[in-house]
């Protein structure tokens, strides 16, 4: 089992449109509404794999029902903490020329006894788990050290961790020392404190880092290294909302199917997880035969 911990879930709302606006008014073709938060959605595609996930976090008022409900309706595990506090709203606006604008708001106060309350539960859900997957922003409540302070708890029980941050959430995550940390280059680059652009620069900022890195490049792919190695990444080209696909990504490296894998392998079943997801209406979904297909037919390159 999975466990996934998303502190600041959202319900995302997906709307599909011909063209961005730029002042005038915009007919909305469609609308996707379903739990989100990046967590979240990495526990999404774990259970479209037929990977046992649980999810735990924070969650409020009208939207944390809706969002409590989606996750009892997709059969995934939900470890979620109640709090005081509305859960936030996400807003993503896909055109059909690909065209894409995200909106998301800041998230809900967690009150101290709510924090303490979940950090309980949390090393209780360890205990049953075989990885942990730490994901997203942080309420601007918790402390910015709060996935540090997951990362040393679900060391001492031995668990495999994944990382996936940005800003102050990710720094001072890093100091834990994840297992494996995934981060897209602007995430990098804010770390880095400069702009990364190239392979070698990427390599070079990442050799300080404990575990293993991969830093994700949008259509480009990603490089990942670690102790002694190194991959570049090179994706099929796909269309369309790339919204997720960085969610999609995790959940390939932790996904039962590929436990026993080597790097290589995990690699390119995550992109070509990621590239299924490209231009589907909304965050955590995949298109397993899509993805299945790209392996086969050897569209996913790792050099």
């Amino acid at each position: 089992m999975v466990l996934t911990v998303t502190l600041n879930a959202a319900l995302d709302v997906t709307y599909q449109v011909e063209h961005q606006s730029h002042g005038e008014p915009v007919r909305v073709r469609r609308v996707v509404s379903r739990p989100g938060g990046k967590g979240i959605n990495v526990a999404f595609v774990l259970s479209a794999l037929d990977t046992k996930a649980t999810v735990t976090g924070f969650t409020g008022g009208y939207r944390g029902q809706v969002i409590r409900e989606g996750l009892a309706n997709a059969g995934i595990i939900d470890a979620l903490i109640p709090i005081a506090g509305e859960s936030r709203q996400t807003v993503v606006v896909a055109a059909d020329d690909g065209g894409v604008a995200a909106y998301h708001e800041p998230g809900p106060v967690v009150s101290a006894s709510e924090w303490k309350q979940f950090l309980v539960r949390y090393d209780a859900l360890v205990a049953d788990c075989s990885s942990v997957v730490c994901a997203g922003s942080l309420p601007s409540s918790v402390p910015d050290d709060a996935y540090a302070v997951l990362i040393e708890a679900a060391h001492r029980q031995k668990r495999t961790v994944v990382l996936d941050a940005s800003g102050f959430a990710l720094r001072r995550g890093l100091e834990a020392e994840p297992d494996i940390v995934k981060v897209s280059l602007a995430e990098f680059s804010e770390l880095a404190g400069t702009d990364v652009t190239d392979e070698n620069s990427i390599l070079s900022w990442a050799k300080d880092f404990k575990g293993d890195v991969i830093v994700t490049l949008g259509a480009e792919g990603a490089i990942a290294c670690g102790d002694g190695w190194r991959w570049r990444v090179h994706p099929p080209k796909r269309t369309g909302n790339p919204v997720g696909a960085g969610d999609a990504f995790t959940a390939g490296l932790v996904c039962d199917d590929m436990v026993a894998a080597g790097t290589r392998d995990r690699l390119i079943f995550a992109t070509a997880l990621a590239a299924s997801s490209v231009g589907l209406p909304g965050a955590g979904l995949i298109d397993l035969g899509v993805a299945r297909d790209l392996v086969d037919e050897d569209k996913v390159v790792v050099m």
